[in-house]
């Protein structure tokens, strides 16, 4: 081995290590060199590293998020907090702004609170939304009243048809949403649009911050 190919070999440890500082929020210097490398390296907050990469996403049964991750509540930070998941979102996603925030000093996390997640469709069919884009729940229909004709499904006045245990609920006027032989296009029945859930326990939504 030549002393140019051991020179090379070393500056590319030492640039590869300050690209780990920065991935785990440390502080690198305007003009890294080998001498401020150690000074670096310690500047690498407590709690961070680990195999998880930045912008890793965890379910964590607890209040307040993990050292070296910040809950998904969509807050907005300080890039120069969090540079390395400001650059990750700017890498991956488009834009450090990609959530919130003015993209020069400020980003903001995801907003993942009250959300199931689901994988993203890649080159599959596009049932799922793109990486990091909030997908509404499906409405079911029911009726609010009482018709001589089939409505799609059956309710009644005391309600012993309505859905329980929704998430939300809304009204939605549609007109002759129900199935009948004989409708002659002037009945309007007031239906209503319910959001459905099933069994499940909260957690806490983190993202790995440096």
């Amino acid at each position: 081995m030549s002393i140019e190919s051991e020179i090379m070999r070393i500056q590319k440890n030492i640039a590869d290590t300050y690209a780990a500082v920065a991935d785990m929020g440390g502080t690198v210097p305007a003009s890294p060199t080998s001498a401020s490398l150690a000074a670096a390296v310690r500047s690498i907050p407590a709690g961070s590293g680990g195999s998880e990469p930045v912008g890793t996403v965890i379910s964590y049964m607890g209040a307040t998020a993990p050292a070296g991750y910040l809950s998904c509540d969509g807050a907005v930070k300080n890039i120069g907090d969090y540079p390395a998941l400001a650059r990750h979102f700017e890498t991956q996603l488009g834009s450090a702004n990609y959530f919130g925030g003015d993209g020069t000093t400020t980003f903001a996390l995801p907003d993942m609170r009250n959300l199931f997640l689901r994988g993203y469709h890649g080159s599959a069919a596009a049932l799922s939304g793109n990486i990091g884009k909030k997908q509404e729940a499906t409405d079911h229909l029911y009726s609010a009243g009482t018709t001589t004709s089939h409505n799609f499904p059956a309710s009644d006045n005391a309600g012993r048809w309505e859905p329980k245990n929704y998430d939300s609920r809304k009204a939605a006027p549609y007109r002759g949403v129900y199935f009948t032989d004989a409708w002659d296009g002037t009945y309007n029945n007031g239906y209503l649009s319910y959001t459905a859930r099933p069994v499940n326990m909260a957690v806490l939504y983190c993202i790995k911050a440096g």
